[in-house]
């Protein structure tokens, strides 16, 4: 009896590899988020999503998804007054590892909804800031530069991020369409008194190979 239990749970355990692309809308949140300019506006910047992704069917009703991934975020601060404009674009490359638990409600025979939820680590590649002055729609200055993490001399941020991330989605065979919120749960200030954390919303389109 103890056996063909444990064969029936095998038999519906099954792994399934995939690839994801998506869209991030990144930002950050917190007190004190470095705007550099005075009246500046927190806004959210627009970045690349994509790598591997996988997935351990549990059953007709639960999976679980690891993936790594290549992860662009960041946010704007954007000063206006009048026809002049102040922007300063802070651009961070992750390597994203999130684990999200999946509950799904079948629909038809191949298809169903889910709710997702779990944990992701982050690690920091790289970062730059972009800063642009621009009147009457014209840009009149430019400046770049880079964003250095702990270890560095002149460091600004921390490398390592880990938050929570929840959404819902829809499957067909081995396509899958999700939407997510991220919120990061560590500060990545190194300097005192300056509370920042990564946020998230991502559309993501995945597909798992023999689904």
């Amino acid at each position: 009896m103890l056996v063909a239990v444990l064969t029936a749970g095998y038999a519906q355990a099954q792994f399934h590899a995939g690839m994801k692309l998506g869209l991030n809308s990144a930002t950050m949140y917190g007190d004190h988020v470095p705007v550099l300019f005075d009246d500046a506006k927190i806004e959210g910047r627009i970045g690349f999503l994509g790598g591997l992704v996988g997935e351990l069917e549990l059953g007709r009703h639960f999976a679980v998804q690891p993936g790594v991934l290549f992860a662009q975020q960041g946010y704007m601060s954007v000063a206006k007054d009048g026809d002049n404009e102040r922007e300063a674009d802070y651009l961070l490359n992750y390597l994203h590892v999130p684990l999200n638990m999946l509950a799904k409600l079948n629909i038809g025979k191949r298809g169903n909804i889910f709710f997702q939820i779990g944990p992701y680590a982050g690690y920091a590649l790289s970062g730059k800031v972009k800063l642009e002055a621009r009147e009457d729609g014209k840009t009149v200055e430019t400046q770049k530069g880079s964003v250095y993490f702990k270890g560095h001399d002149g460091d600004t941020m921390k490398r390592f991020d880990y938050g929570i991330g929840t959404g819902l989605g829809f499957q067909a065979g081995g396509v899958q369409f999700d939407m997510e919120l991220r919120w990061g749960l560590q500060s990545l200030s190194n300097t005192a008194g300056i509370d920042m954390k990564n946020g998230a919303f991502a559309i993501n389109l995945s597909y798992f190979l023999g689904k």
